[in-house]
């Protein structure tokens, strides 16, 4: 047979070969006979990248040698809730039972139980396979109880609640292994290969979690198998997000670690087809991919802001510098952070020089594999204009951002006495984003957090100073008007401010306007010993809320302003223990974040300054000297 394989060779879509003849025209031509087969239960045809990812999952799942020991899965993340529904090999396809309140598809992230609602499997285990079954599931939300995922009574995940750091597991046992696996985000695998209490093992994140409890195996009950809750006695269900599950006969452990990211990288790929603008160029789905699976991991990207980034603090007061890659630097013996954050500049009120400049660190920052982010703190357009820069002096001035007069946001909207400068001011952007290429030719991808921090009330297109609906419009009219003028390189930011446990989701434009969603997060107490980081975040359960305030769904997360004034300069542990690990091990659902400036952020000499460089050399935060592949698609097919 020959193999398979996929690039993208300029626009959207993927350029398929079999051998080296390339494969021609609109249509998909299956390479696997099994891939195929699924896809034509769908009863409406994914998109041709979508089967493309289908046939290439099922390629390597045969060519890492786990397609045998799969009775059946699924892709819970599918495209449309029939197709979500179907197991890829026809033996299992499973049925919701219960109520249908609430979100239970979202296209591209999965399936969510709500507590009185669960899919039936249909599927035990026969008996005779007590010492040789897998079960599996990918969850893309943390726990804050016990969430019994999948199974039924001897063959069951679920997560329990303990600081989220605990998943028990049992394959045909009689009583439940315990096992570290922090916020219960992932693909988990129980596989069971003997009779004996070891083995029998969750894995997770490629690797075999240490486990305590657990004992030899039992011969298993009959009931079948449900997902999204657990089939014993009464029912107990689970109320997470799933992507994928795994039914089937043990797995040997040597090629378990690549089927965990085989579905990882699929599931993601799946994930990055639901854009908010179409036909995103390869570069731009790519980064997609990218960030959706940093937020799915442990590791995490840290940014930080480009050198005249905050017009309004063009110069550190304590440091007397503009540079702030420089200060970065100075901090870490030379590392460059993953993603830079800049601030929109436009050329008629910066000067050609300054612009020139502003577009040479952006092209700079995407030759060298970074990625770029952006935000415009843009012009009152009733009583000044949009593109009215921001100055040092701008608290107070007539037409800044800061100038709250004119109902500025709802004057935009259809009907508005700006509509036309706003049309006008998004035409702008998309001219500057359409026309904004490497020196290799190709569009350069931007995350554009536009219009940020929507549930504050200091700016005049905030929430906080009108109501959430007309910010929501005014959002999806920029994507509206994005789309219209063919922006194919731009992932739609969401953005709030955290100031309270709970952010407000009144401000969500909804899954189709949006690709991350995102929230600043800063602690201003002068008493530090109260200040602890993301601990203080993660303990006021705001990660949890952010997570879910948004009708059950799953986009990636970011952090694009992290700070404190006063601990993140004096508190021994601030970066490293109470912000790096905490990252690390309990925010799987983020996929990092921008440090603020000094004397929000980090400043050499400071009693945290060898705090905040051991949380950067860590392995698990990436700065650009460990990110790779952000837009190149290394893997065989990538989406």
């Amino acid at each position: 047979m020959a193999v398979l394989s996929a690039a993208y060779k300029g626009g959207n879509s993927l350029t398929l070969f079999k051998g080296d003849t390339p494969i021609k025209g609109g249509g998909y031509v299956f390479t696997d006979a099994d891939a195929e087969a699924y896809v034509a239960r769908m009863t409406t045809a994914p998109s041709r990248d979508q089967k493309a990812i289908y046939d290439w999952f099922v390629q390597q799942a045969k060519s890492i040698g786990v397609w045998s020991y799969i009775t059946d899965c699924g892709f819970l993340c599918a495209h449309d809730v029939q197709a979500a529904r179907l197991g890829v090999k026809n033996v299992i396809n499973p049925t919701q039972v219960g109520g249908s309140t609430g979100h239970a598809h979202v296209p591209g992230q999965g399936w969510s139980g709500n507590g009185v609602r669960y899919l039936n499997t249909g599927y035990a285990f026969p008996a005779g396979q007590q010492d040789n079954a897998s079960l599996g599931i990918y969850s893309l939300s943390p726990s804050a109880s016990d969430n019994p995922d999948m199974g039924n009574e001897t063959a069951a995940i679920f997560c329990r609640f303990s600081s989220l750091t605990k998943t028990l597991t049992r394959v045909n046992e009689t009583a439940s292994r315990q096992t570290d696996s922090f916020s219960g985000v992932g693909f988990f695998l129980a596989n069971r290969l003997a009779s004996t209490a070891a083995d029998s093992a969750l894995w997770t994140f490629g690797s075999k979690a240490t486990s305590t409890n657990g004992a030899v195996s039992s011969a298993p009950v009959t009931p079948s198998i449900f997902i999204g809750a657990r089939n014993f006695g009464t029912i107990l269900y689970s109320s997470r997000l799933f992507a994928y599950w795994h039914i089937g006969t043990g797995i040997p452990e040597a090629i378990i670690p690549a089927y965990q990211t085989l579905v990882e990288q699929a599931c993601a790929m799946l994930a990055a087809c639901e854009s908010a603008l179409p036909n995103l160029t390869a570069e731009t789905r790519s980064l997609y991919r990218t960030l959706t699976r940093y937020s799915r991991k442990s590791e995490y990207l840290i940014g930080a802001f480009d050198n005249y980034n905050w017009p309004l603090l063009p110069v550190s007061p304590e440091t007397g510098s503009t540079d702030l890659i420089a200060d970065f630097a100075t901090l870490t013996s030379g590392k460059v952070p993953g993603i830079r954050h800049f601030e929109y500049r436009h050329v008629t009120d910066v000067g050609q020089t300054e612009y020139d400049a502003f577009k040479a660190r952006i092209k700079a920052h995407y030759a060298a594999g970074g990625v770029v982010w952006m935000s415009h703190h843009a012009g009152n357009p009733v009583t000044g204009s949009f593109f009215q820069a921001p100055t040092s002096a701008s608290e107070g001035v007539t037409g800044s951002m800061y100038d709250l007069n004119g109902d500025a946001l709802v004057n935009c909207l259809e009907g508005g006495s700006r509509r036309t400068e706003f049309l006008a001011y998004v035409d702008a952007m998309a001219t500057f984003f359409n026309n904004l290429r490497a020196d290799t030719g190709e569009l350069i991808p931007v995350v554009w957090r536009a219009f940020h921090e929507a549930d504050q009330a200091w700016g005049w297109w905030m929430g906080g100073g009108t109501s959430g609906a007309s910010y929501v419009q005014f959002f999806r009219d920029i994507v509206d008007r994005l789309r219209a003028n063919g922006v194919r390189n731009v992932l739609m930011d969401n953005n709030r401010q955290i100031t309270a446990s709970i952010p407000n989701a009144a401000y969500f434009p909804g899954q189709t306007y949006c690709d991350i969603i995102s929230a600043d997060w800063y602690e201003d107490q002068s008493d530090t010993s109260t200040v602890g980081g993301l601990t203080t975040f993660f303990a006021a359960d705001g990660f949890l809320s952010m997570v879910n305030a948004v009708d059950g769904y799953f986009k990636p997360r970011f952090f694009p302003e992290l700070g404190a004034r006063y601990a993140a300069q004096s508190k021994s542990g601030y970066w490293n223990t109470n912000t790096g690990f905490y990252h690390r091990d309990r925010f799987r659902n983020s996929a990092g974040f921008n440090v603020w400036r000094s004397p929000w952020g980090p400043k050499a000499g400071m009693t945290t300054a060898a705090d905040f460089a051991a949380m950067v050399a860590d392995p698990f935060c990436h700065t650009l000297d460990k990110v790779s592949g952000v837009y190149t698609a290394t893997e065989a097919l990538a989406a």
